[in-house]
């Protein structure tokens, strides 16, 4: 086999490939066991018929389409490995010869991998993100673990909702008086004061009491996310049904019994700030590496082809789709909510999309140049860390399918990781 290549565009090169003849000829033979049931010749029983007899009577060019095929596949793949082609995209495939005593040769057009030209990304002078827990963090949370444990009780009869409270309400929204979707509740709990509802929908409600019913009148922001809906003036019929209240718990060594392992609030307080810290620091890690991750890519040269934004847009269109799902919704009745096409979706992703390639291709030239390899060992970890986290309790069965079905995929995770770890140890201030 002979390959020639050719750049025919930034990110595109034909490749040439020329296949002896006795190649073709064993490709044609099985197109010939392929397709010999399909022969029916007298004197012979269906799918006996020799292949120079088919030959002689159909002429060598009846298996020459599947021929084809097979050695296509067969030598374009080798082509790509001998010559270390990337391709981003499915090749487009020209016959330049084929017949009988001759070699088999065809052109094979395919965007490639671009080129990566990265000007630096060491000593990059890049702060390393610092988060620190203060004492109104640790009171915050202990502030949230107070409300969780609230007791809701109603008001006495003829009670005025009042901040803080809480009211259970039937409320039904009209826009030019005309119902809009999504504008109906019933028996819905509403805090006052916790800004769920738009403008000063909540703050309208104050002194009313339970039978009430009131018109309350607000404007949609101009950038609420729904185009029907966007700086329009609304009014809702509001019915007040029930006004409770909250009652916390104190903030005492009983309560960090009730709430937690240990004896004292003293206690808890510690607890909650180390982990804070903890979470902290997986922030600052993480927050870190993409700050430096952004100033390399900043730092490279990347002319990306349009059919890998393509496809890393339809990859992020299929995730979105499955989480829809998961909440028992689908991508029509989304685009409908929000007022959107599938077309200004697609391009709202556009951005997200260039950069998470641009991140890989980068991250991919530096392991490149830096010779990263990945051990079996480091190999396995990588695919016990990926097991865990989808089925904890069953991981090694799941490790294992990785490990047959995934590894280069794993291999790439664990040179990937190696980078951004010297990445990190590069640019410490």
């Amino acid at each position: 086999m002979k390959v020639t290549i050719e750049k025919i565009d930034k990110n595109q090169i034909k490749i040439g490939v020329n296949v002896d003849n006795d190649i073709f000829q064993n490709a044609i033979l099985k197109s010939y066991r392929k397709n010999a049931s399909n022969f029916n010749v007298q004197g012979f029983r269906k799918g006996k018929v020799p292949l120079n007899y088919i030959k002689k009577v159909y002429g060598e060019s009846v298996f020459y389409e599947d021929a084809a095929n097979f050695c296509i596949d067969d030598t374009y793949p080798e082509a790509l490995k001998e010559n270390s082609i990337r391709p981003v995209d499915y090749p487009k495939i020209e016959i330049i010869e084929m017949g009988e005593g001759k070699n088999f040769e065809y052109s094979a057009v395919v965007t490639v991998q671009p080129e990566v030209e990265i000007e630096k990304y060491k000593n990059l002078g890049i702060d390393k993100i610092r988060y620190v827990v203060a004492d109104q963090d640790v009171d915050r949370e202990l502030k949230d673990m107070q409300e969780k444990n609230a007791t809701i009780e109603s008001r006495d009869e003829g009670s005025k909702l009042q901040y803080k409270d809480i009211a259970i309400i039937d409320f039904k929204g009209y826009i030019d008086g005309v119902p809009f979707e999504g504008g109906e509740g019933n028996d819905f709990s509403l805090e006052i004061g916790s800004k769920t509802f738009i403008g000063d929908f909540e703050e309208q409600l104050i002194g009313l009491k339970v039978g009430d019913k009131k018109d309350v009148f607000v404007t949609f922001p101009k950038d609420y996310g729904r185009p029907q809906l966007n700086g329009k003036d609304a009014k809702f019929e509001v019915n007040v049904k029930d006004v409770k209240f909250k009652i916390l718990p104190e903030l005492d060594d009983e309560f960090a019994k009730d709430v937690s392992e240990f004896d004292t609030l003293e206690e808890l307080k510690l607890d909650i700030r180390k982990r804070q810290e903890e979470i902290n620091k997986q922030r600052e890690k993480r927050e870190t590496e993409d700050k430096l991750l952004d100033e390399v890519v900043n730092n490279t040269k990347i002319d990306l082809p349009e059919v890998m934004v393509k496809r890393e847009v339809d990859v992020m269109m299929n995730d979105f789709e499955a989480r829809l799902k998961q909440q028992g919704l689908d991508l029509n009745s989304y685009l409908n909510y929000v007022g959107i096409t599938e077309e200004e979706m697609r391009n709202n992703m556009r951005e997200t999309a260039e950069k998470r390639i641009k991140v890989i291709l980068t991250i991919d030239k530096i392991s490149e140049i830096e010779k990263m390899d990945a051990s079996e060992n480091e190999i396995n970890e990588k695919a016990n860390e990926i097991a865990k986290a989808y089925s904890p309790k069953e991981y090694e069965k799941l490790a294992d399918t990785l490990m047959k079905t995934q590894r280069d995929n794993l291999i790439n995770d664990v040179k990937r990781s190696k980078v951004v770890d010297l990445l990190m140890r590069e640019n410490e201030d």
